[in-house]
């Protein structure tokens, strides 16, 4: 009999989820920060420096933290078949958080003026992202949704 060394899928989940919690931890801080930034900018003007600096930060910490998660993420989950729309959504995620991340870094070294090109896309790629990530998990929490019924004996 012979024996084969599996990684350890719990092992694996929870690397994720901790990452995975640092990540909406630090996107909610940045998308909270650029809402009042938009929202409010007459009212806020006295706390405008802190609050972009926040933004900013979060907004870094964020790009950190999807990295290291998607690396564990897709660590766990590349070898499942049929996905077609989970893969897809998780396609679109990044392709917008490198959209998002990408003109937001670029933001940092220059000034994004609002009205640009480079402000509009930070802006519509970063609200498209909550939507597609929304989207992706959902599709993923139904996948373990449907195994998990498949797994229950049948009840009389």
């Amino acid at each position: 009999m012979r024996i084969v060394a599996e990684p350890p899928k719990k092992d694996l989940r929870e690397r994720a989820r901790k990452w995975l919690i640092l990540l909406i931890a630090s996107s909610c801080v940045a998308i909270t920060t650029a809402t009042f930034t938009y929202a409010y900018p007459e009212t806020l003007a006295p706390i405008r420096r802190p609050l972009l600096l926040l933004h900013d930060l979060s907004g870094d910490a964020a790009l950190i933290a999807l990295l290291v998660y998607l690396v564990v993420h897709l660590r766990r989950v590349w070898r499942i078949k049929r996905q077609r729309d989970s893969r897809w959504t998780g396609y679109l995620a990044v392709a917008l958080w490198l959209l998002a991340g990408g003109t937001g870094l670029y933001g940092q070294i220059f000034v994004l003026e609002s009205g640009t090109l480079a402000y509009r896309a930070h802006l519509l790629s970063a609200i498209a992202l909550i939507g597609a990530s929304g989207i992706h998990g959902g599709l993923g929490y139904r996948r373990r949704l449907r195994a998990a019924g498949k797994d229950r004996e049948p009840t009389s």
